[in-house]
């Protein structure tokens, strides 16, 4: 009975001995097929020219191993496969022909594709594929690696800095077809963002505070840099946001500095620069002219009829918003970008054209600034039910008014002291009118005036 016993159980385990290698064999093949692949990014790849160039920017660290990167920067990808290195071997060429054929090696079957995978669930992927025009092959031994210039990548789809999507080398040879989704890298635009702030944007006279998101490494990595045309340089601190080491905010006053000073915002990582942008110092103004407070709505609004022309100007961006008189109710809004000049038709929605009530016309900033609204912005002009429009001067106690498409009506009307107005004068700026260009010009120096 003993005798029996013993030999079942060296029965089990001689079988469960044989699965476990089966197993273990069957691992060890896939990784040899696939090969293992490793991710980098490296900064400039003007200096690599051979395997042996790439294998010491990895050793010394100016190749980073990292899953994010910046498009123009250059993905370096290594591949450790027998199997792809013999294949590339065999070909009297280099492994960059080898890979993606030549004049004199003629066309391959070989590919290389950056496959897209959606961070959406339900999503489609898409496909990249790479050529000789953006992507470099160097071989060493059974290492291949493969260097993509991703800013000279192009994608019917979308830009590789669209975040939606990860990146992952899709190989297909004779010998190898490696089509999985790891590693994976994202690409960025720029290592850091700064909120409602890009290159040749202005910054307000006044005290700021901006969001920062990180994309590449934590806040603790970088440090800010303000130097202004005069020499002077502010390095205000990154406070991180609590529990989120890439994202945090930065502050600092510039309510000393002129309007129109010239500035250089930096953002700097272990010293090196990887951000800059530059604008100049402006105390926020706004300029709005209302063209004609009877316009009628175009064909795409069908059950609107009712509209209003004009022309706007913000300093730093902003909204223009059409409200009713409490300002609780929204009738249209548009964007406007920094410094842009825009000709508007606003449809007037919820509002008949015998609507007996004034309409308000609102200059907003963006969100972060110290004032919700532009000196002139709140509201910046009424639009009265006889079609009057008085226009709101920051500034001045006594507000500037004009009758649109009535001029008896407004060299007839009245200021608050009950004087006449005197008759409009011609344009000096194209869209706004002179009256205001001088009096934004009057506030200006009276305001230098004030400073300490």
């Amino acid at each position: 009975m003993r005798r029996i016993a013993f030999c079942t159980l060296l029965g089990i385990l001689l079988l469960c001995g044989v699965a476990t290698g089966s197993a273990v064999g069957t691992a060890s093949h896939s990784d040899s097929d696939d090969g293992n692949v490793t991710m980098y990014r490296a900064h400039d790849s003007t200096d690599l020219e051979s395997a042996a160039d790439v294998r010491s920017g990895i050793e010394n660290g100016t190749i980073e191993n990292v899953s994010e990167l910046v498009v123009n920067e250059t993905l370096v990808v290594e591949i450790e496969s027998d199997r792809l290195a013999a294949e590339l071997e065999a070909e009297n060429a280099s492994p960059t022909d080898a890979f993606f054929g030549s004049s004199e090696v003629g066309a391959t079957d070989r590919d290389l594709t950056l496959s897209g995978t959606p961070s959406a669930p339900g999503a489609a992927g898409i496909e990249v594929p790479l050529g000789s025009e953006n992507t470099t092959v160097h071989r060493n031994g059974n290492v291949t690696y493969v260097l993509v210039d991703s800013g000279s990548v192009t994608s019917e789809h979308r830009s590789l800095s669209d975040d939606f999507y990860s990146y992952s080398l899709r190989v297909e040879t004779e010998s190898v077809t490696r089509n999985v989704n790891e590693p994976e890298v994202r690409f960025h635009r720029s290592e850091v963002e700064v909120s409602y702030l890009d290159d040749g944007e202005p910054l307000p006279a006044e005290r700021i505070r901006r969001h920062l998101d990180v994309n590449i490494g934590t806040t603790d990595d970088f440090e800010v840099r303000l130097e202004l045309e005069d020499g002077e340089t502010r390095t205000p601190a990154i406070e991180p946001d609590e529990g989120y080491g890439e994202e945090g905010t930065f502050s600092f006053d510039l309510a000393d500095v002129d309007h129109g000073t010239a500035y250089t915002l930096e953002f700097r990582r272990d010293g090196r620069p990887v951000r800059t942008m530059t604008g100049s110092v402006l105390e926020p103004h706004a300029r709005l002219e209302v063209q004609d407070a009877n316009a009628t709505a175009n064909g795409s609004h069908r059950t609107v009829s009712k509209a209003i022309t004009v022309a706007v100007e913000l300093s730093h961006g902003g909204e223009i918003r059409v409200t009713d008189p409490s300002g609780d109710s929204t009738l249209e809004v548009e964007h406007v970008d920094p410094g842009e000049k825009r000709n508007l038709t606003l449809p007037l929605y919820n509002v008949s054209p015998s609507a007996n009530e004034s309409v308000h016309v609102r200059l907003e900033r963006e969100s972060p600034a110290v004032d919700a609204s532009y000196p002139n912005g709140s509201p910046a002009a009424v639009i009265h039910e006889n079609g009057s429009v008085t226009h709101r001067t920051p500034g001045f106690e006594a507000s500037t008014a004009a009758i649109v498409g009535d001029p008896s009506a407004s060299e007839s009307s009245t200021s608050d002291d009950g004087s006449a107005d005197e008759p409009p004068a011609e344009d000096g700026i194209p869209g706004f009118t002179a009256p205001l260009a001088v009096i934004a010009v009057l506030v200006f120096v009276r305001r230098l005036g004030h400073r300490p």
